[in-house]
């Protein structure tokens, strides 16, 4: 996860009277890694119980930051991957978004018109010492139990994983920063003023002490629905964490599992 920053662009006093940064309240995961890179923690287990806490100290801090934000209208809200996003990414009325290293391409793709207007850096640490990155998004390349043919899938799945020529399209193509020291990483991006971006997200220190729960799927759902209703009916997004901490205590507890909530 990184920064991705606006240079040149419009001129900058019509920028002043657009907001700088994006708020995507309906992107549960984009809201998680800020979370993990905080260093909260929102799940736990003691004495065979899990513990439940998505409204802690860690992610107080980034809702505290968010909120300040959209109170003083310094925010443009959108939903996550709308037309009007891109938009407003390829003309210049958002300055930062906060992305995964993936999302360049996505970015180059979706946004042509912005070729050079755009630069990849850090995030700001949330502390001294603490984490400069995060994660959004994650994959698995598996084969399903009735394939009819899984030999030849598995061989063309760890290809597809492991070879250093599928490794460089997926550079490429897919803006992915593999775990290896590929041609590809070192090559300077033309549309981000040939930056070599692979370069600054590399060098980054990811959270260590984020845990995923056991039901991601009603935590993540509860997150985009109250983020959003919380933005939309302009209240506290800590009271929506709130709410999101007891829909997902109820859901753990559905699936037979002991559960308390320790916020």
């Amino acid at each position: 996860m990184g920064r991705l920053r606006r240079g040149r662009g419009p001129d900058p006093a019509d920028r002043s009277r657009h907001p700088a940064h994006r708020f995507t309240p309906d992107d549960p995961w984009w809201f998680t890694g800020l979370t993990a890179q905080a260093g909260g923690s929102w799940f736990d287990v003691k004495a065979q119980c899990w513990h439940v806490d998505p409204a802690e100290p860690g992610t107080s801090g980034v809702t505290r930051y968010w909120q300040g934000l959209i109170d003083k209208g310094q925010v443009k809200i959108d939903p996550g991957f709308s037309d009007e996003f891109f938009q407003d990414l390829q003309n210049g009325t958002i300055a930062t978004v906060l992305e995964p290293a993936w999302f360049a391409a996505v970015l180059e793709q979706r946004a042509p018109g912005a070729a050079g207007n755009w630069a990849v850096a850090p995030l700001p640490r949330w502390k001294a010492g603490g984490a400069s990155s995060s994660f959004v998004g994650g994959s698995a390349t598996s084969v399903l139990k009735n394939c009819p043919s899984p030999g030849k899938a598995l061989e063309f799945a760890n290809w597809f994983s492991s070879d250093r020529s599928s490794l460089e399209i997926l550079v490429d193509e897919a803006g992915l920063v593999p775990a290896d020291t590929l041609p590809a990483l070192s090559r300077p991006s033309p549309y981000f003023g040939n930056q070599v971006i692979a370069d600054t997200f590399r060098q980054q220190r990811m959270p260590t002490n984020w845990a995923w729960g056991p039901a991601m799927n009603e935590t993540s759902k509860a997150l985009s629905t109250e983020l959003a209703a919380a933005v939309a009916g302009h209240t506290p997004l800590q009271a929506a964490l709130k709410r999101v901490e007891d829909q997902t205590a109820a859901a753990m507890r559905a699936k037979g599992l002991g559960t308390t909530i320790t916020g």
